[in-house]
């Protein structure tokens, strides 16, 4: 899979756009934004947490 997204990654950079693997940009872009929600999901209960912890 990392392979797969250097090379979508060059095609880019080389403006090769015939060449890119569409559907696997597009699940590598899903998974990104998936990971990110989760991110700030976690650093928000994290940062809740504290708060609470502090105000006790």
């Amino acid at each position: 899979m990392i392979n797969a997204f250097s090379f979508t990654s060059q095609f880019l950079r080389d403006r090769q756009l015939e060449r890119i693997d569409r559907s696997h940009l597009a699940e590598e872009l899903e998974d990104l934004g998936k990971s990110e929600k989760r991110a700030i999901a976690s650093l928000t209960s994290t940062r809740e947490s504290a708060r609470i912890q502090t105000s006790d």
